[in-house]
């Protein structure tokens, strides 16, 4: 019984948006370590999926725990931009 619970947990809105956002920061940190078009389209990509997966999870969950992830998304957002700042 714990593992179902466990398991719907893990496919909850919120639990998507925060393994996306965690995705941005690997890729952005990528992007910081081989800085290419290829890693910069990449950490941009995975910013696009993880502010959807945000706006979706603001829908139906915790507004604290959203806005924690907000914040970790725009704090990766403003460093991928200041990476790209330093390429171009």
């Amino acid at each position: 019984m714990d593992d179902n619970k466990t398991s719907l947990q893990s496919q909850s809105p919120l639990s998507q948006a925060q393994r996306s956002v965690d995705k941005v920061e690997n890729a952005v940190d990528q992007a910081y370590s081989h800085p290419n078009e290829q890693a910069i389209r990449q950490a941009q990509n995975a910013l696009e999926k993880a502010q959807r997966s945000l706006e979706q999870a603001q829908l139906t969950e915790n507004p604290v725990a959203i806005r924690q992830a907000r914040d970790q998304f725009q704090a990766a957002q403003s460093n991928l931009s200041q990476l790209q700042s330093q390429l171009h």
